[in-house]
């Protein structure tokens, strides 16, 4: 049996899994963004989830914005650092975007927690959230814009071929994109990226030997850039 140390005693004692309903409620939201909105929006002084979520939250999201031009030049180098750091699904600015920023900054001061100015400055400068819908853009405190996110050299993404070249054949499940070269990707965008039904069936018909797409193409990659929490296009 596992062992915890009793902070009012200091003796040991058995663990015993504490009641949560807040967090059990949370657990059965689709996506990481649905489960942060459920937490936050219970009472922190009646919820023990939302006690913990609400004072730590507000820390990082204030640390990380007043760091922006100090160990990154931007709010989304910040996001991929700890993303590729600590494997984080969402970064603070994309954590703080799902949560929504401007109900966030009400509710911090409300519950009397300080704001960071590079947060204030972005509502004051008409910003509901640090990316763009298509996240291709991310506020810049020193423009008070949205600015271009940084491109990695070498690197491409999925949605910018999907965006330039347009789609081949799609389904709820997967689509056929053209990303150069004589090469199409079938684009995961089912739920957790699950292989299903739909995406198999696309495998399937792409694959065919009288498929237009196995003529048209010289091999296939299957990919998804899309986070695992985001919804499948519409």
């Amino acid at each position: 049996m596992r062992q915890v140390l009793d902070l009012a005693t200091f003796e040991y004692r058995p663990s015993v899994k504490p009641a949560l309903p807040g967090l059990e409620m949370a657990r059965n939201a689709a996506t990481t963004p649905e489960r942060l909105k459920l937490l936050l929006a219970n009472d922190p002084a009646k919820d023990k989830a939302a006690g913990f979520l609400w004072p730590f939250l507000a820390t990082l999201w204030n640390f990380a914005a007043d760091r922006i031009g100090e160990v990154a030049a931007d709010a989304a180098s910040i996001d991929q650092a700890m993303k590729a750091g600590f494997n984080w699904e969402l970064g603070p600015f994309e954590m703080w975007d799902a949560a929504g920023v401007e109900s966030t900054v009400a509710r911090m001061r409300a519950l009397g927690i300080a704001v960071s100015p590079v947060a204030v400055a972005l509502l004051a400068a008409g910003q509901a959230s640090w990316y763009a819908k298509d996240g291709r853009k991310c506020f810049q405190p020193a423009t008070k814009k949205l600015e271009p996110v940084p491109t990695v050299p070498g690197h491409a993404k999925v949605a910018d071929f999907r965006r330039s070249n347009g789609v081949v054949r799609s389904n709820a499940g997967a689509s056929l994109i053209d990303i150069g070269d004589g090469i199409g990707c079938i684009e995961l965008h089912s739920l957790k990226n699950a292989i299903g039904g739909d995406v198999l069936a696309m495998i399937s018909s792409v694959l065919k030997p009288d498929s237009d797409a196995v003529r048209d193409f010289a091999g296939f990659v299957i990919a998804s850039d899309r986070e695992t929490s985001r919804s499948a296009p519409t």
